[in-house]
């Protein structure tokens, strides 16, 4: 389920049409489903960046887990 994780995130300037929603929506649903294919180790970097990064779970939003996933995407790829 290999998704490209690489496309530059969506300015907060830029205006979101009916169809790019439906195209950012699926694009962190995306990059949410391939974090079940991540090392251990990884993923439990993006839980402890997500447990640190709101103050209640229930309350991130999907922006916030996708800001977590690439960072924690750019930190692997550091330590590599």
């Amino acid at each position: 389920m290999s998704h490209d994780t690489q496309t530059a995130p969506i300015a907060a300037s830029t205006a979101i049409t009916p169809s790019s929603r439906v195209r950012l929506i699926a694009r962190i649903f995306g990059q949410v489903a391939d974090t079940t294919e991540w090392p251990y180790e990884k993923w439990q970097a993006l839980m402890a960046r997500l447990i640190a990064g709101s103050p209640a779970v229930l309350d991130m939003t999907m922006g916030e887990v996708a800001v977590a996933i690439e960072a924690t995407e750019q930190q692997f790829q550091v330590v590599r």
